[in-house]
Parts: structure tokens; C-alpha cells; sequence
């Protein structure tokens, strides 16, 4: 017998966590949020380091997250201010919409990039049923994508 492949598949949960502080967990320590990637992808100049499908097409990212107060946040190093969000739709929404963030600054080490709904809804449309995948890409420079999530703020 000879074994080419073994996989141990855990299956990771897209629900939205509420992290606490630690110290006292009665105090929230950042945003809610749903992680959408975590690792370590790299990209150059043009590319994408992180592409995620929406759940609509099988992918692991459920567009009904998406709310007016919130923002996706994406953590990377590489060339700073080099990330960019970009929303593609081959079902009728916008083809390619490049979304530019709003805040940037550092966190953990590494760069940090949010981009709010409102960055996105005036790039892409306010149609997100629409939305079939998301990409982490580079501008000009190297990247390295490290987390993306999509953060809920209480209002």
C-alpha cells in the first residue's frame, strides 16, 4: 500500500467573535469581527497575496456580515501603504472595484490598512449580493498579507 495524501480538515468557525482584553474580561479589547483569512501570503508588484470567494460561490466569506458601521482590517508588511482591497463581481456588480483604505498606521509589528463600507459602497456599489470574491493585492511594492477581518463596531 502506498499513502500519497492525508488531510486532517478542521472546519473553522465564520461566526463573529467578540475577543476580550486578558487583563479584564469584562472589557472588550477591539471591535468584533469575523476573520476572513489568517496566515502568511505574499505578493509582488500587481498581485494578489489573498483571495477569498463568497459564500455565494462556495468561499468562506458571507457578504451579510457587511454593515454600514463596519470595516475590513487588514494587517501586512512588505512596502507600506502598497494594499489595496480589491471586490470583484462576475454577477453583475462591479467587474473590479479597487478600494484604497481610509486608515493606516501600525499594529503587532506590522502595517495595518482598514477600509470602511463606505470606501467600499462608493467603489463597488451598495449591491454586496453581488460581491463574488475579495482580494489582498500590492500597488507598486511587495506585500505580505497576514490577517484580513471584517470588524463590527457597536454603534
Amino acid at each position: 500500500m502506498e499513502v500519497l495524501s492525508v488531510k486532517y480538515i478542521v472546519e473553522k468557525s465564520t461566526e463573529p467573535v467578540d475577543p476580550v482584553d486578558p487583563v479584564d474580561p469584562d472589557k472588550p479589547e477591539q471591535d468584533p469581527y469575523v476573520s476572513i483569512f489568517w496566515g502568511a501570503k505574499s505578493c509582488g508588484s500587481w498581485g494578489q497575496a489573498v483571495s477569498v470567494m463568497t459564500s455565494k460561490n462556495y468561499g468562506s466569506f458571507d457578504v451579510s456580515y457587511l454593515s454600514a458601521n463596519g470595516y475590513f482590517y487588514v494587517e501586512y508588511s512588505g512596502a507600506e501603504n502598497e494594499l489595496e482591497l480589491i471586490l470583484q463581481s462576475w454577477s453583475g456588480g462591479a467587474n473590479w472595484a479597487r478600494v484604497q483604505p481610509s486608515e493606516t498606521g501600525r499594529a503587532n509589528d506590522h502595517y495595518y490598512a482598514k477600509f470602511t463600507y463606505a470606501d467600499c459602497v462608493k467603489e463597488f456599489g451598495a449591491g454586496f449580493d453581488k460581491l463574488d470574491q475579495l482580494h489582498a493585492a500590492a500597488k507598486n511594492g511587495d506585500i505580505t498579507v497576514y490577517s484580513i477581518c471584517y470588524c463590527t463596531p457597536a454603534k
